[in-house]
Formats: structure tokens, sequence, C-alpha cells
């Protein structure tokens, strides 16, 4: 029973790992310097990478801080350069240093595997957002941005505690976007595997147009994924694509990330969420004083109207 259990919980990264999309046996790559340094959990997560990669043409690689993501993801990128596809890096700009090392191009001295001649793209990822200017060297305004098989993003945030505050939260959300140039939509994860959606509101200094100002952070605190709280399942469905989609296109936005961005903050404005909760509650109640009945005291005979104003008053009580 126990084996079986184990089967069955992972059945499907078991198939992908002896899918043929995780072959490594291509020439250059089986034998290259960085598989030989990887351990055995390491393997594995790169086949299943590689594997996912080929099936869903999308990947994310996470785990805890110092067990090597970094080389996993070399071995990844050196699995496709062995086939000959193009690889664009991107990064955080404080990281490119560490990134530029395995670069066959810069020769240098620490690179721990010169004889793979890694010949990756690296670029910030804050250089998404840039149409023009220099970048390592690259001239943004020129560079071809289509021309890769394969994009490797790197970052990755974990919290160790099982739950924070929604102030603790906030500073986390403002200390990572204030070492980025542009928005970080921030995913956090606890001990618990509760999850933490948070956002910043950013605008243009007013005296120094290099810099930005951060306002205050939205956020949807820790959602339990197994057992989700209906509100949040409401939110959730509020910031899904297709509903952000439709009110980029009602509202004449940009079809980018800053537009996809205002609006996500859009649906978490406090204000906004306040007029559609009082929106919905006096459908209702329209609703409900055509549609419901209430037991008759001759003595007490109250319009449709206020029996419906007593009910709602007492459902919210009981709610908050």
């Amino acid at each position: 029973m126990y084996y079986k259990t184990l089967f069955e919980l992972f059945r499907d990264k078991l198939d992908a790992m002896a899918s043929p999309d995780a072959d490594i046996d291509a020439p250059g790559f089986a034998d290259s310097q960085v598989w030989e340094a990887l351990y055995d959990f390491q393997k594995d997560g790169a086949r299943s990478v590689i594997s996912k990669l080929g099936r869903c043409n999308g990947c994310i690689l996470a785990d805890s801080v110092g067990l090597g993501k970094t080389y996993t993801a070399l071995a990844v990128i050196k699995h496709f350069e062995s086939r000959n596809q193009r690889v664009l890096v991107l990064c955080p700009k404080k990281l490119m240093g560490n990134w530029s090392l395995y670069r066959a191009a810069n020769n240098h001295v620490q690179n721990p595997f010169p004889n793979d001649r890694f010949g990756y793209a690296l670029l910030a990822h804050t250089d998404l957002s840039r149409e023009g200017g220099m970048s390592g060297g690259v001239d943004l305004a020129t560079f071809n941005w289509s021309n890769f098989d394969m994009v490797v993003i790197f970052v990755a945030m974990e919290l160790n505690g099982a739950s924070y505050s929604r102030g603790q939260y906030a500073q986390f959300t403002r200390e990572i976007n204030k070492r980025l140039f542009m928005p970080a939509v921030v995913l956090f994860k606890t001990a618990t595997d509760l999850l933490t959606l948070s956002f910043v509101h950013r605008r243009m200094h007013k005296r120094d147009s290099n810099r930005d100002v951060l306002g205050h952070v939205s956020l949807i605190r820790e959602i339990d994924p197994i057992d989700p709280h209906r509100a949040h399942l409401d939110i959730l469905s509020d910031l899904s694509l297709p509903q952000r989609l439709q009110w980029m296109n009602d509202h004449d936005t940009s079809i980018n990330f800053d537009g996809l961005l205002t609006a996500w903050l859009n649906a978490l404005d406090t204000e906004a969420l306040n007029r559609r909760f009082y929106g919905d509650l006096f459908r209702w109640f329209e609703r409900a004083v055509d549609e419901a009945c209430f037991p008759a005291d001759p003595a007490k005979a109250l319009p449709p109207e206020e029996h419906i104003i007593r009910l709602i008053t007492r459902l919210m009580f009981v709610w908050f």
C-alpha cells in the first residue's frame, strides 16, 4: 500500500522522467561538465524540466535556497544548446555578473564549466520593458527578442514561517520592488503551503524621471490552495486573464504587462471593491423585495423593504 500510494502521488513525475522528451543521451550533453557536476536530485529536476518544456512549452523550477537551482538551470540550457537551439537568460540586474561567469565569450577564469562553452544571451529581466538603451553591451533598440528557442527567467521567493501579517508581506514586497526597475508581482509561499499574491503601486518620481516612488501594497493574503475561502476565489476570478483583458479593452489600456498590472491593481482597489460589493448587495435587495416572504404579524405590519433591511443588517453583523 505504501508503494502504491507513492506511485499514485508521483505518477506524473515518473512518467515525465521516463518519457523520450527527457532523454539526455544527445552528444555534448550527457558528457558535459555541468551534467557531471550535478547531484542525482538535480539531475532528476533537470530531466523533469526538459520534459515539461517539451510537453507544456514552459516550466517553473523552484527549490529552497542553496540547493543548486542555477546549476540545474545551466544543465537545462546545455541540453537545448547541444541541439543548436538559441537560449536567452533573463535575471535580476544584480545577478548578471554571476550568470556572465559561465558564458564562453567572457572566458572567465572562475568558470567551473569552460569546456561546455555556454553561448546563451544574457539580459536583465527589467530590460523586457525597455525599448532602447544599452544593457551589458547590448543595444536594446536593435535586439531581436524573437530570435530564441528558449527563455530562462531567474527569480525565486519562499518564506520559512507558517504565517505572516499584512504589514510583513507589504514590507517584503516593497523591499523586492526597490531592487527592480519595473513592477514585480510577488507570489509568496509559506512553510505551510499558503500562498500570498502581492502587488505594489508605483509612480514616477516628480523630480527624477529615472526613479519610481513605491505606494501602498495590495495583496491577497494566505490563500489555502486545498481549501480556499470563497472571498479568495471571487477575487482570483476577477484577476483572471480573460476578465482583465476585457477590462483593458473596455478602458482602452495598452495590452502589455504595464496594462495588465493596471488592470490587476484596479481589481484590488478598495473603492472598486466597495462599489462592486454594494452594487451586488443592492441587486440582491431588489430581488429579495420581489421574491421573499416573511411571517406576517397583523400587529406589526412592515413593508417588504424593511424586512429585507433588517435581514441584511443581521447577516452582515454575523459575517463580520
